[in-house]
């Protein structure tokens, strides 16, 4: 499903050159591969780090950087905002009020760490 999601991705990245031909990345958005999922749970923290990183520096010419995640056969979407430094969490299962979102708390840890590696808020 992960091939979906990263085609999906180019798809976007694509329609947003022609649409949008002459506006400058400030105003565009940058796409993680769905990869990076199985960079975050690397063991191998000097390897994780590097991709991160190597990718956020690649996406600090744009506006929105999206983050799809993957949870318990569900993706959901977590973006972030260079312009005004929020993040937003996007996911089409409706939350029950009696359970923990574990997608949501995906989404945090994702957040969490990308603060830390980049020091994004920092």
């Amino acid at each position: 499903m992960s091939q979906v999601i990263d085609a999906y991705a180019v798809l976007l990245s694509a329609e947003q050159e022609r649409t949008n031909k002459g506006v400058d990345a400030a105003n565009k958005s940058y796409f993680f591969s769905s990869i990076y999922i199985d960079m975050m749970k690397n063991n191998n923290v000097r390897s994780r780090n590097r991709y991160v990183l190597d990718n956020l520096h690649a996406a600090k010419l744009f506006r929105y950087v999206h983050f799809p995640i993957c949870k318990d056969s569900h993706w959901t979407l977590v973006v972030y905002d260079t312009e005004d430094g929020s993040w937003k969490h996007f996911n089409s299962m409706r939350m029950r009020s009696e359970i923990v979102d574990v997608h949501y708390m995906e989404a945090l840890s994702l957040v969490s760490l990308l603060d830390v590696l980049s020091g994004i808020n920092a």
